[in-house]
């Protein structure tokens, strides 16, 4: 069940892009849960402890600096 917000929204999609709302509604939910299976299987794949919630550990990637954002 979706609150009357979120159909409300539908529809106005609906109106924005001539889709059926529940065409766009199960097309959005499906790329959401295939993004979030891939991450998810991501981070299985990854060696035990080297998770992490933030940049720590990434060669990607630079920590951040809290006190200035950067």
């Amino acid at each position: 069940m979706i609150t009357r917000a979120t159909y409300a929204k539908l529809l106005q999609v609906a109106e924005l892009t001539h889709l059926d709302p529940q065409e766009w509604a199960d097309a959005i939910l499906a790329q959401m849960a295939d993004e979030l299976i891939m991450a998810a299987q991501k981070l299985d794949d990854q060696p035990a402890g080297t998770a992490t919630a933030g940049s720590e550990g990434r060669p990607d990637c630079e920590p951040t600096d809290k006190s200035t954002g950067r």
